[in-house]
């Protein structure tokens, strides 16, 4: 049954769509006050990422 078929760059085309208009910066501060979690300090927060930057593969 291929009615419910898509391939993987439709997939991710419509996904990045989708994504972009989901999570804007309203919508994540509006989680974040409904969910009562309440970031006092973002430095704490951002050191405790474990960030590495690097060159995409080509």
């Amino acid at each position: 049954n291929h009615n419910n078929h898509i391939d993987k760059l439709a997939f991710l085309s419509n996904f990045r769509d989708v994504f972009r208009r989901v999570f804007t910066s309203t919508n994540i501060q509006s989680s974040f006050q409904l969910s009562r979690i309440i970031l006092n300090n973002l430095d704490i927060v951002l050191s405790k990422l474990d960030v590495r930057l690097k060159t995409p593969l080509q």
